[in-house]
């Protein structure tokens, strides 16, 4: 089920991740669904997410990171 949004139900995001040590991962979380892994580690990714009725979150983890995450949405 999907709420009707003023600014739609979908959100582009646009993610870039360098670890230099330690491990780190970006997921997309919501209410009605198991979490989403959108990048693990190092790497890039570009993703159109589909945004049900709830909460919506994007989540980043890491443990003893050193590194750069930088994150766009739209």
């Amino acid at each position: 089920m999907l709420n009707n949004r003023e600014a739609g139900n979908e959100i582009k995001i646009t993610c870039k991740l360098e670890v230099e040590e330690g491990s780190g991962r970006l997921l997309f979380v919501s209410a009605s669904k198991e979490p989403e892994e959108l990048l693990v580690n190092t790497g890039e990714c570009i993703e159109t997410l589909e945004l049900p009725a709830g909460g919506n979150y994007i989540y980043f983890e890491g443990k003893d990171l050193t590194g750069k995450l930088e994150l766009k949405s739209e």
